[in-house]
């Protein structure tokens, strides 16, 4: 789904250590 896909790089962008630590 897009919302999903957006959470995922959201959470990316917001980590940077990487979007699953």
């Amino acid at each position: 789904g897009s919302k999903a896909s957006g959470a995922f790089i959201l959470t990316a962008s917001h980590n940077p250590g990487g979007p699953h630590e």
